[in-house]
């Protein structure tokens, strides 16, 4: 099964994972959780970490939002053939 759910409801084995577990102590659950070098996880947890870019700070107009966005590409991992 997969459940999708933020950051704030399953990071670091808390929140829905936890209620599962006790619900079902033998449950075996994996925790994937989205990381940046803003968006950081305690080291001694054991989700698997996800490394994405961070956020974008809010643009000042669509001149800034555009150069903005010509720098990030190419950026990303090399597309899947």
């Amino acid at each position: 099964m997969v459940h999708i759910a933020g950051r704030f409801h399953i990071a670091e084995g808390l929140g829905t994972a936890a209620q599962l577990k006790a619900r079902n102590p033998d449950l075996t659950i994996a925790l994937i959780t989205a990381v940046s070098d803003q968006a950081k996880l305690a080291d001694n947890a054991k989700d698997l970490r996800l490394k994405v870019m961070p956020l974008p700070q809010r643009w000042q107009s669509m001149d800034e939002m555009r150069e903005a966005v010509s720098q990030m590409k190419g950026q990303g991992a090399p597309q899947c053939r």
